[in-house]
């Protein structure tokens, strides 16, 4: 392995922490990394949490507060799909994707412009913005049920640095249609091609824009983009080539490979079209027993990623 990626690989693991030795954890770990890559990691949850719950206490408490990277984060949990999302799997102090949320804060101590595709409740985008006080937060939100849940959380952490779109990201302006099949949020909203023309009920028409169109008249361009938009990653992509060749920031892209198909598009192409664009890939690896030194998987071209998972594209440049 050249020096390059062993010098990525060292910041990775000074970002990480690391917990989780016993048989019981390291179980835990592998069951959720199967419901995570199987994509039933929701449906368990909200299950889990609606049904299950040890402590119905939880589903009482209308703030989750937690501290990442020596900042304090709160969340709203007055609804029943926010608590259901925080709790109970993250008290005792967890967090959310750790081992990407703490890489992502080591990338942004030398950003100035932090933007988060398909933000959902605002994690990541509330994370960068007390991480990164003085730059530039954009986030990106095609769903108003979720929109609306993260303009809350934005307002509680009181983040003057964000601003957020309520639109769809993909490789041109104009619009785009996704599936809402009931009235409630969710973080598996994702754009039907093969729907565009249908007018059923349960069909929500939202406007699209490109990363390259939107930033193409803004001083502000992203050192560091995370992207999670439920199979229409390469779309987002070929919308930001302008990006990629010349602001050359880093990407947390999580692919879908089960949902590539309704993009005719596979995981093959994705990594094709960001190592050709002068990348280097890794796979964060979720499991929270794993050495951080041993967290990252180098990818290639045609390098095997069959459930969901997190990217992390770095520029050799």
């Amino acid at each position: 392995m050249d020096a390059k990626i062993e010098k990525n690989k060292s910041i990775y693991g000074e970002a990480a922490t690391t917990s989780a030795s016993s048989a019981d954890t390291k179980t835990f770990g592998i069951i959720k990394l199967l419901l995570r890559k199987t994509g039933l990691l929701p449906f368990f949850r909200w299950t889990k949490n609606s049904l299950f719950s040890p402590n119905k206490r939880l589903k009482k408490l209308s703030r989750f507060k937690t501290t990442i990277g020596g900042h304090d984060i709160q969340f709203s949990t007055e609804d029943e799909y926010s608590n259901n999302w925080f709790y109970p799997r993250y008290v005792g102090g967890r967090i959310h994707e750790k081992n990407v949320t703490n890489t992502l804060i080591k990338e942004l101590a030398s950003a100035q412009c932090f933007v988060d595709v398909g933000t959902n409740l605002g994690w990541y985008t509330c994370v960068a913005s007390k991480a990164l006080p003085h730059g530039k937060i954009y986030g990106f939100e095609m769903d108003q049920l979720n929109f609306d849940l993260l303009k809350k959380n934005i307002e509680l952490n009181e983040c003057q640095n964000v601003e957020i779109f309520n639109y769809a990201v993909s490789d041109a302006p104009g619009e785009v249609v996704y599936q809402r099949p009931c009235d409630t949020p969710s973080p598996t909203f994702r754009i039907h091609r093969e729907l565009e023309k249908q007018t059923t009920n349960d069909m929500v028409r939202v406007e699209a824009i490109s990363l390259d169109e939107f930033f193409d008249a803004r001083k502000n361009k992203p050192d560091v983009l995370k992207i999670d938009v439920e199979g229409a990653e390469y779309a987002v992509l070929r919308g930001m080539k302008g990006l990629l060749s010349e602001t050359k920031p880093r990407l947390f892209l999580e692919i879908h490979p089960q949902t590539l198909v309704h993009f005719n598009t596979s995981v093959e192409e994705i990594l094709s079209l960001l190592i050709d664009a002068d990348y280097q890939l890794f796979e964060i690896e979720e499991l929270q027993n794993l050495d951080p030194a041993n967290a990252l998987r180098a990818l290639e071209k045609k390098s095997v990623i069959e459930y969901n998972s997190m990217i992390y594209a770095i520029p050799n440049t």
